[in-house]
């Protein structure tokens, strides 16, 4: 049987996939927290600012999709997940691929911290998460 976490992450990466970034962002809290600084050294707060930079990220590639490989409930309003990023740069004719780690804290429907983890860390994602789930986290707690 799969959670209603599970089901939603599913249908918001469904959002993503689809490049409708509106409907993509209705998925996150007014005051969501972004974490990729262990990726990519960004870190973006609030809902609009991360439909921009999404946005904006998504113009540097011809074609994108992002496949979930693995998806857990872990309770207490957390979700771990590992993705897989498929991307064409434009002007190319080659893709690159690369496989991520995510963190989502979900309350009321829509996610208020999410955190990207690179592959290399794999097995830290997935303790944070459970550390996360085991302290019985609360959705709407700021970041760490």
């Amino acid at each position: 049987m799969t959670s209603d976490l599970v089901s939603l992450t599913r249908r918001i990466l469904e959002a993503w996939n689809s490049g409708d970034m509106d409907a993509w962002s209705r998925f996150y809290a007014a005051d969501v927290t972004f974490d990729s600084t262990l990726t990519n050294g960004v870190l973006v707060s609030g809902r609009e600012r991360l439909r921009d930079y999404q946005a904006e990220w998504r113009t540097t590639y011809g074609e994108i999709s992002i496949a979930a490989e693995e998806i857990v409930d872990m309770g207490n309003g957390v979700v771990f997940g590992v993705y897989r990023q498929t991307a064409r740069p434009i002007e190319t004719d080659g893709y690159v691929t690369q496989q991520e780690a995510m963190i989502g804290l979900i309350g009321e429907g829509l996610v208020s911290r999410l955190i990207i983890y690179p592959q290399s860390e794999l097995a830290e994602a997935r303790a944070a998460a459970e550390r996360l789930a085991g302290e019985g986290s609360t959705p709407q707690a700021p970041p760490t």
